[in-house]
């Protein structure tokens, strides 16, 4: 490595290397960097990208006595895709910028988001996405994401034209949501479209909206809790299949708040509690109940709730059961947080509506028990239980 440092010096404006920049025993590019010149940086905040390495090597010899400018290193992570998304926001520009490039920045342009998007919470991350193009409303960029984001994902960066920038906080983006994006193919027609400012999009917080005058339109929470349909892997299914269902049980006009979170316990929480502040007097959750590690809605709830009510999860399993011998496994509960009755429901769509129909005949009366809405039952459907008036 000393030998091609040397070798860079002898001539190179710019020495880019792969590699050798992490913590690792073996990761030698920057002892030497630093003991040959000036280390400017040796760690960046974003995703991916985080050993990234600037250093200045002042020339020497022949070369420093014909005032050459100092040699630019750059050391790019050894992982691929973080070497490439690396190379596009901090080599190109520089690269740009010494030829002569009057603006050698890259081009930033805004887009729709085509899914819902998980966000890191530590770290800004560059999303790789495709992108299309859309009529409607103006017309305007659509932004496709590439898939699963792990760096050692090659295909992530196979056909992306664009990175994302995404905000370091915690939560998700919905679909639609405008972001920034960098361009780092050419899109032809695109030439034409003048750069937008930077873009820092708003995670939605259920807690701002205002909680229901008396008397006003009951509303009810509907959570979807997965990791791979908050981040579009697929759609989600089951907390719609809660709606529907709900709609033909009630004959009082409901107004339904929906979401859609990773399986995060902080993020359960959050929204649980967001949904109660809203005035939800129902939280129906789905997903995240059974024994594999990433399911942590139980957990969530023990937080979230002040009581627990185990009637409703012995009654929902029992149910189960009967269709299928893995019922036993799901670990679903409800419990109440203020005015609010929060019940868990599995993930899986077929399991909706056996589920509710275990448990809704004591749901509206339970939510009457805490002083909520008085939610009128569907004549024909499943029937509400109230008792007698002595």
């Amino acid at each position: 490595m000393a030998a091609a440092l040397e070798k860079a010096l002898a001539g190179a404006h710019v020495l880019i290397t792969s590699g050798g920049v992490s913590m690792g025993d073996r990761d030698l590019v920057k002892p030497l960097l630093e003991a040959a010149g000036v280390v400017h940086f040796g760690r960046c905040n974003m995703k991916p990208g985080k050993p990234l390495t600037f250093a200045v090597v002042p020339r020497r010899g022949e070369q420093a006595q014909r005032n050459m400018p100092p040699l630019l290193v750059f050391g790019l992570p050894g992982n691929p895709v973080s070497s490439l998304v690396t190379f596009h926001l901090v080599v190109v520009p520089c690269l740009c910028k010494m030829a002569g490039w009057t603006n050698p920045h890259l081009r930033r342009v805004a887009v729709s988001l085509a899914q819902p998007l998980k966000l890191d919470p530590e770290r800004p991350e560059y999303h790789r996405a495709t992108l299309s193009w859309s009529h409607a409303s103006g017309g305007g960029f659509v932004a496709h994401s590439t898939g699963g984001q792990i760096s050692s994902r090659l295909l992530s960066a196979r056909s992306a034209v664009a990175l994302l920038e995404l905000p370091a906080v915690a939560g998700v983006l919905p679909k639609g949501t405008t972001v920034s994006a960098l361009l780092i193919h050419d899109l032809g027609a695109a030439d034409g479209l003048a750069d937008t400012a930077k873009i820092t999009p708003q995670v939605p917080q259920l807690a701002a909206a205002a909680a229901p005058a008396a008397g006003g339109i009951p509303r009810i929470g509907v959570l979807t809790i997965s990791d791979r349909a908050s981040a579009g892997v697929y759609e989600d299914v089951s907390g719609p299949a809660i709606v529907v269902v709900l709609r033909e049980y009630l004959a009082t006009p409901c107004e339904f708040m929906t979401r859609v979170i990773p399986d995060e316990v902080p993020l359960i929480v959050s929204a649980i509690r967001e949904f109660a502040a809203a005035g939800a007097c129902l939280v129906c959750t789905t997903g995240g109940t059974g024994p594999a590690p990433r399911d942590v809605t139980p957990e969530a709830m023990a937080q979230a709730c002040e009581r627990m009510l185990p009637g409703f999860g012995e009654a929902m399993r029992a149910a189960s059961l009967r269709d299928v011998p893995t019922a036993i496994l799901s670990r679903q509960a409800a419990g109440t947080l203020g005015k609010t009755l929060v019940i868990n429901i599995p993930g899986k769509p077929a399991a909706v509506r056996t589920c509710l129909d275990a448990v809704w005949p004591a749901v509206p009366y339970c939510i009457d028990l805490m002083n909520g809405p008085y939610l009128e039952g569907a004549d024909g459907v499943v029937k509400v239980f109230r008792p007698k008036a002595k």
